[in-house]
């Protein structure tokens, strides 16, 4: 979400507030907050897109295939380089 003047904090809110929602973060480039949303269709979906479209400008991306799924990076032990 490209959010309006003065909005980051009413979308956070939102976030918060809508189940769909399973992360939020701040980023940098054109938008300033990504939103990870489950939604069990494109109606579903649809209805979180439409709650956030009154806070600024959203671009919505659709995981296809995950070939690589989260993982941690590991950790160095103190002092390492």
């Amino acid at each position: 979400i490209r959010p309006g003047p003065g909005q980051v904090g009413a979308i956070v809110e939102l976030a918060e507030r809508t189940p769909q929602v399973v992360e939020c973060h701040r980023v940098t480039g054109e938008e300033n907050v990504l939103l990870k949303v489950q939604a069990a269709d494109m109606d579903e979906l649809t209805e979180v897109v439409d709650l956030f479209f009154a806070l600024g400008q959203i671009t919505t991306s659709i995981v296809q295939h995950s070939p690589i799924r989260q993982r941690c990076v590991p950790l160095r032990a103190s002092g390492e380089r």
